[in-house]
């Protein structure tokens, strides 16, 4: 009864989803997203840090941790944000938010702040993190930027 109730809700949406324009992503809104990525790809807190401790030395701020990627609520939203911001400016290189995007890029992407991640230990890390930060670089690479 419940699937056949959830049907009759759907069906109708769908229809009119379907008659209507497909969905663009335009500048607008690539602009959307990037103001989304912008506003917090440098905002250190609130900030969620799950990850093993071997020492005292791993107890620090996020800044100090992972200082590329320090914003966005934790690590790996970080690493999204910064992908996406890259993937905006290659897809939309003129676009009003470009400038600040790389701007944001270059001051977090440098090989000072990269460095506490290519020394993580590899024991620790999570398939998708890295996935997400490799994604990240094939992102760059692809740049003319």
């Amino acid at each position: 009864m419940r699937i056949r109730t959830i049907g009759f809700v759907l069906l109708p949406l769908m229809s009119v989803v379907a008659e209507n324009a497909t969905p663009q992503f335009d500048a607008a809104a690539a602009d959307r997203f990037a103001q989304l990525a912008l506003a917090c790809v440098a905002k250190e807190y609130p900030n969620k840090i799950s990850h093993v401790l071997n020492s005292d030395a791993d107890v620090a701020p996020p800044r100090k941790l992972t200082p590329a990627f320090c914003g966005c609520y934790d690590w790996h939203s970080s690493v999204h944000g910064h992908w996406l911001l890259v993937r905006l400016v290659r897809t939309f290189p003129d676009a009003s938010f470009a400038d600040a995007a790389r701007e944001a890029l270059k001051k977090s992407l440098t090989a000072e702040n990269l460095k506490p991640r290519r020394n993580r230990r590899a024991c620790c890390e999570t398939g998708s993190g890295v996935s997400s930060l490799g994604e990240g670089g094939v992102e760059l690479l692809a740049s003319a930027d």
